[in-house]
């Protein structure tokens, strides 16, 4: 999906008791995109209901997404709560995707798939340097001029370096420079259920991007 535009999809949740479904509350599970993430909700008409063999009711559920998401990876899930049978129920539906934009990142250890720079784990005796670049296109590429925000965790180091003009000017290309020096603290930051990602954040200076939240997957052992 891209970030500049409006997207949307729809779900339907079916039910099979003779007694209709009520719905209670539909929210989206993470706070961070309800301001970006709206839900609206109806019950399913009866022809729509005949294109699911022995369903008695149920829902339809609208997921609107507004522009300005965050690039890359979106995962969160649609919460439909719901009395059925005298007995409270919780659908929970997965949101996932990857949101596009003027803005990409690329280099050796940037993951495209999951849209996170993946270091793994370092010695915090040799240290570790690599590269990623970030390319702007668009009618915004030359507004854009990062600037290091928050960076976790504290043992990164990130140098931005200046534009440069590709593709013959319709495109900008900026180097970022991560360093893992050696003797920097320890840290697991590396993407798992327990060991939360670490992340670089920086202002774009684009207007539709402002801020962009790089992912980075890594630990630092003593």
């Amino acid at each position: 999906m891209s970030a500049n535009t409006a997207s949307q999809a729809e779900v339907k949740i079916y039910t099979f008791s003779d007694q209709l479904p009520r719905l209670k509350k539909c929210r989206i599970a993470d706070d961070s995109f309800a301001d970006r993430i709206g839900i609206e909700d109806r019950p399913l008409t009866q022809e729509e209901l005949h294109d699911e063999p022995e369903a008695k009711g149920g829902f339809l559920l609208s997921i609107d997404i507004s522009p300005g998401l965050p690039l890359g990876m979106i995962r969160t899930s649609v919460e439909a709560s719901f009395s059925l049978d005298e007995e409270d129920i919780t659908a929970v539906v997965p949101v996932e995707g990857i949101v596009s934009g003027d803005l990409m990142l690329v280099g050796r250890k940037w993951d495209r798939t999951y849209n996170a720079l993946r270091l793994g784990t370092v010695s915090s005796q040799t240290g570790l340097n690599t590269k990623i670049f970030l390319t702007a296109k668009g009618e915004f590429r030359d507004n854009v001029r990062p600037r290091v925000v928050d960076i976790v965790p504290e043992g990164l180091n990130v140098k931005i370096d200046p534009p440069s003009q590709i593709g013959g000017g319709d495109v900008v290309r900026i180097g970022i420079e991560i360093q893992i020096p050696p003797g920097a603290p320890p840290a697991n930051n590396l993407c798992t259920k327990t060991a939360e990602q670490g992340y670089i954040l920086l202002e774009t200076g684009h207007p539709s991007t402002p801020t962009l939240k790089i992912p980075v997957c890594v630990a630092i052992a003593e």
